[in-house]
C-alpha cells in the first residue's frame, strides 16, 4: 500500500465543536499533513516515524499551505473528523508514515518506526483523527 493521498481543493472539516489553532511553522508545509511541534522552537514541522521519538509525536493537521518557515497555519487537534479529499478505507486504522508530514495504513509501519496512530477511516471521505503518539517502536 502507499501513503493516504490527500487532495488539496477539497479538504473540510466534517465535525462541529473541532478545535483549530493558528500555529507557526518552521518549514514550508502542504495542506492535510501531519506535524509535531519542535522542544527547541515550538515551532511545528512535518511528522516522521522513522527519525526520532519526538518528530513522530503528531499534534494534529495543518489545513492550509504553508508557503515557507516562520509561516502560519491552521492547526486541526482532536477531536475531529475531516474530509482529506483522499479515499478511506471505512474501518482501516492509520499511522503516520515514514515520509515527512504523510500518513499510511496499518500494514505500512515498518520495523523501528515510532508507532502513533493518527485516526481511522470512518467513511470513505472522512478521517476521524484519534492521535495517540505511544512512544513505541516497531519490532
Amino acid at each position: 500500500m502507499a501513503n493516504y493521498a490527500v487532495t488539496v481543493a477539497d479538504i473540510e472539516i466534517k465535525s462541529a465543536n473541532t478545535r483549530v489553532r493558528v500555529v507557526q511553522c518552521g518549514e514550508a508545509i502542504t495542506q492535510g499533513q501531519t506535524v509535531y511541534q519542535s522542544s527547541s522552537d515550538q515551532k511545528y514541522y512535518k511528522a516522521d516515524s522513522n527519525d526520532t521519538e519526538a518528530k513522530a509525536h503528531v499534534k494534529g493537521i495543518i489545513i492550509t499551505k504553508v508557503s515557507s518557515a516562520d509561516g502560519y497555519g491552521v492547526l486541526v487537534e482532536m477531536p475531529a473528523k475531516i474530509d482529506l479529499g483522499g479515499t478511506a478505507a471505512v474501518g482501516e486504522t492509520y499511522y503516520q508514515s515514514q515520509t515527512a508530514g504523510e500518513f499510511c495504513p496499518d500494514g505500512d509501519v515498518a520495523s523501528n518506526d515510532y508507532v502513533t496512530r493518527i485516526g481511522f477511516g470512518e467513511a470513505a471521505d472522512t478521517i476521524k483523527l484519534d492521535i495517540d503518539a505511544t512512544g513505541i517502536q516497531h519490532a
